[in-house]
């Protein structure tokens, strides 16, 4: 049976240098990097079609022509932006990304493999703009905390001491709010340096604008140091129904 397609766009940032994991992304850009003998972003890409997206993007910077190789191998069809700022923030990829995204849009990072089980979650939840947040998360210093009341983000930030729980590193943005979403990315990109896509959220709160989707309990990694790299390995091999 034929999946259906929904109507929105997968868009994956994958652009980073990986600093982090060191020695490991010296030749190989992070997105690159192999958990259970997959590239991390082919768990980006799967997580995006198994939820029937009209199309994905992936926006690379780092190592360019590597990236974008592997990503033809595993599905031709997906569209390999290049990001000439990659090393100014990630915000510059998602301006790269700008005239391609002409319709509602899915945003996920490349380091991040998510369970299937929250397809279905995000699905029921694409509303407005919404940031896909968890309750239930130990958060260190380089975790992006949120203040949320009810259904409402009120603040975005690594550097929150008073929050109530984490960003999943996904967001949700409905058609009609492009035109919003972008302008205030076209700002952070004149006024800040380094500046981060959840600044456009941080901006976004005041308007009202920005609603929460919680998805706690439902089991996510991030891949930003040899540590949680070993990790995944591990998760993700001894569970493998849950995660392909």
């Amino acid at each position: 049976m034929k999946k259906r397609k929904n109507k929105f766009i997968g868009v994956i940032l994958a652009a980073g240098m990986g600093d982090r994991l060191g020695k490991i992304t010296k030749s190989t850009p992070k997105p690159l990097i192999r958990v259970n003998r997959k590239p991390l972003i082919w768990y980006t890409i799967n997580f995006m079609k198994e939820m029937g997206v009209s199309d994905v993007l992936v926006i690379g910077g780092y190592q360019f022509e590597k990236l974008k190789k592997k990503v033809k191998q595993i599905d031709s069809r997906v569209k390999v932006i290049k990001n000439p700022e990659f090393e100014k923030g990630n915000i510059f990829s998602l301006i790269s990304a700008m005239p391609e995204i002409k319709n509602s849009f899915l945003l996920a990072n490349a380091d991040h493999i998510y369970k299937k089980f929250i397809q279905g979650l995000v699905l029921r939840n694409l509303q407005g703009i919404t940031a896909f947040c968890d309750f239930d998360r130990n958060l260190g210093r380089d975790d992006m905390k949120v203040q949320v009341k009810d259904d409402k983000l009120l603040n975005i930030s690594k550097t929150l001491t008073e929050f109530d729980g984490g960003y999943v590193g996904m967001t949700y943005c409905n058609k009609k709010y492009l035109s919003q979403y972008f302008a205030v990315a076209k700002n952070l990109k004149d006024k800040e340096k380094d500046s981060v896509v959840e600044n456009i959220l941080k901006e976004l709160v005041s308007r009202g604008l920005v609603r929460i989707s919680d998805i706690s309990s439902q089991g996510w990694l991030e891949i930003d140091t040899p540590e949680e790299l070993k990790r995944a390995e591990k998760i993700v091999s001894k569970n493998l129904r849950y995660f392909i």
